[in-house]
């Protein structure tokens, strides 16, 4: 019975516990900007801002399929693509720090990360 109880104990201890990679998610904060829009047409609720995580040169990312991603550095776009999944896979050759922007229309939103 108490051999039982013990496997019991460490299975369940087990399964609490998690690996390595979840502990280097960084949650990214995002800044909002708006383009050409002139004071009038601002919303007049808050917009909702992007859930975003990166770990290594992979970016979790919810809510915003169809929307633009760039990477930008010294004011220049070096990556662009249209965000089709919750997961992309940023190329492996970028090293060092960038803009991280999403396009929605006229709304972008902004965060800077290190790869």
């Amino acid at each position: 019975m108490k051999k039982v109880f013990l496997a019991v104990c460490i299975f369940c201890a087990s399964a609490y516990i998690m690996p390595a990679a979840a502990y280097e998610k960084t949650t990214l904060t995002f800044s909002v900007s708006y383009d050409d829009l002139n004071i009038r047409s601002y919303p007049r609720t808050p917009v909702k801002r992007p859930t975003a995580y990166i770990s290594d040169h992979t970016l979790y990312i919810y809510g915003c399929e169809g929307c633009v991603l760039q990477l930008v550095q010294n004011g220049e776009v070096v990556y662009s693509t249209v965000i089709t999944s919750d997961t992309i896979e940023l190329p492996e050759t970028f090293t060092g720090i960038y803009d991280l922007q999403i396009v929605r229309g006229k709304i972008c939103f902004w965060t800077e990360i290190e790869l």
